[in-house]
């Protein structure tokens, strides 16, 4: 449940328990998208920090229009509509010369594209509630289309094998899915990369869950590893790189909904509740607090 922070800070925890402390720290970045009154009501009563994590992520994230060009963002995995959000922010803000995307992210743009994925690609787009990202990802496509790309080629397990189909080949036998990406695409992306100077990666390429479908996800974190600067959201992004031991990133963020809402520049009620505490060190490190 989100709360307003101000009825955050009249919540029976926040003025139960801030009489007996004397500073509020919170490390807690992949929060930092939440309103509710541990994360934002201590903050109206103590002086408040953020902590080395929080700093170091607001650091990060918070600067990626700083980094070096060609900057390269890559969408995946199964979060359609903030995909869709970023893909718009930061092709607005010109902060991204390419986007590449890839997991159901990629299934909606190729829909949106006009593309036949089969009927049962299309049912889990529509199961998962996303029919109308559809059209989002047109209007996209419409507006900036030379910057996006979306998959050449899917993968589907056919006789329990996996099989890649070139998008010209589809829509797939019935009753197959796209679950990965395929070499044609891997090869495509991976030549963006190696003349990128920063890359942005958030999400899988595929159900990297299934070891027949790894193949995407593992080559494209791999090639984002040779980018001279790397930087990885977090939740199922994370969790893709723990299990496939992917490593070599410069920086992997601790959040998923909190890292997409900074790098859409989103306000984050954690870090205004912060910045709005009763004591002007408030921008200081928990470190500095001591």
């Amino acid at each position: 449940m989100e709360f307003d922070p101000s009825e955050a800070g009249d919540t029976h925890l926040v003025t139960e328990l801030a009489p007996a402390l004397d500073l509020y720290v919170n490390d807690a970045f992949a929060a930092a998208h939440r309103s509710q009154p541990s994360l934002v009501g201590f903050s109206q009563h103590l002086p408040s920090y953020a902590g080395r994590v929080m700093e170091r992520e607001l650091d990060v994230l918070g600067t990626v229009g700083e980094t070096d060009t060609p900057r390269v963002y890559v969408l995946g995995g199964a979060k359609v509509e903030d995909s869709i959000d970023v893909a718009w922010n930061v092709l607005e803000r010109g902060l991204a010369d390419t986007v590449l995307t890839a997991g159901l992210v990629g299934n909606v743009f190729l829909l949106a594209d006009g593309v036949d994925v089969g009927r049962a690609s299309r049912e889990f787009v529509d199961e998962q509630g996303y029919t109308d990202q559809i059209d989002r990802a047109r209007d996209l496509l419409d507006a900036h289309g030379d910057a996006i790309r979306f998959p050449l080629d899917v993968a589907v397990e056919r006789d329990g094998d996996r099989t890649e189909v070139g998008i010209n080949l589809l829509p797939p036998e019935p009753g197959e899915a796209a679950m990965d990406v395929g070499q044609e695409t891997v090869d495509s992306y991976r030549a963006t990369l190696e003349s990128a100077e920063t890359v942005i990666l958030n999400g899988p390429a595929g159900v990297f869950e299934e070891p027949s479908f790894q193949y995407g996800t593992r080559a494209l974190y791999a090639a984002a590893t040779e980018v001279p600067t790397s930087i990885v959201g977090g939740g199922d992004t994370a969790a893709a790189l723990r299990r496939l031991g992917v490593e070599g990133f410069n920086h992997v963020s601790t959040g998923g909904g909190a890292a997409m809402a900074a790098l859409c520049d989103d306000p984050l009620p954690v870090v205004e509740a912060l910045e709005a505490a009763p004591d002007e060190r408030v921008a200081e490190t928990g470190a500095d607090a001591s």
